[in-house]
């Protein structure tokens, strides 16, 4: 295990603080309601919640913005929502939060991606997600690839949030690690599945246990083949650090 102390955890603060960052992902709004359950419904034998409370977060990689957003640097959003109610409540929350929104597109030919949390009796009842998962047009591609194009210059990193709802392709993560490599960008991933193995010559690469398990066709049940994995994985992405979430054993650092 390795501990970081309080004065180089306060300095990396620091040196974060002011940073620009381009998010590149599915942006999501995240919608709860939260309520009780006193009786069965008379048409079907499910619960009725009677609703107390309803409130919207920013999901997906809209809440890796805000996340970066709270650390004190300065995200740049690069993502695409739909010309709906959840769009409209994706944008104005981040610019309630002083982040510019110009490079999130809108398309009028697909849903924002929303899923709707139902809590009763502070249980986890029934979630209800609007998306589309069909891949964007090349003309919805090249305008992401120009919003990129615009703001590397003047970033610091490349954050790609990868969620397989339709925006990244693989042709389409391939333009842009080209571009951000051209620019000698940090350029960090949060992979799934769909595209898993496209994400070639990132700096760190950040899977969980069960994706790359998947990905490369092995059980992980010990430090020595987690290790043989990140090996693995590492020489078919050639990437230069692998970060594994383990949930509750925490995180796993390759490098």
């Amino acid at each position: 295990m390795v501990a970081i102390s309080e004065q180089k955890l306060d300095q990396l603060f620091k040196n974060f603080r002011e940073r620009k960052v381009i998010v590149l992902g599915d942006l999501m709004l995240d919608r709860y309601i939260e309520g009780t359950v006193q009786r069965i419904s008379p048409e079907a034998p499910v619960p009725v919640v009677e609703v107390a409370n309803e409130f919207v977060r920013l999901g997906g990689a809209a809440n890796v913005v805000y996340n970066i957003r709270s650390l004190g640097a300065v995200p740049v959003p690069v993502g695409v929502v739909g010309t709906d109610s959840a769009g409209e409540e994706i944008i104005r929350l981040l610019q309630s939060l002083n982040i510019e929104t110009d490079s999130v597109i809108i398309d009028s030919s697909r849903p924002t991606v929303m899923k709707t949390r139902i809590i009763a009796n502070n249980q986890h009842v029934v979630r209800a997600d609007w998306e589309s998962r069909e891949s964007m047009t090349k003309q919805i591609e090249a305008r992401v690839v120009e919003e990129i194009e615009k703001h590397l210059r003047h970033a610091d990193a490349l954050i790609i949030e990868d969620y397989n709802k339709g925006l990244l392709s693989k042709s389409l993560i391939e333009n842009v690690i080209r571009l951000a490599l051209r620019s000698n960008k940090i350029i960090t991933v949060d992979p799934k599945f769909d595209n898993f193995l496209a994400y070639q010559n990132v700096t760190v690469f950040k899977p969980n246990r069960k994706e790359i398990e998947a990905a490369l066709g092995m059980h992980i049940d010990s430090h020595e083949n987690l290790e043989q994995a990140c090996q693995l994985l590492s020489e078919k992405l050639n990437t230069a650090y692998i970060l594994i979430t383990l949930g509750e054993l925490g995180m796993f650092l390759y490098e």
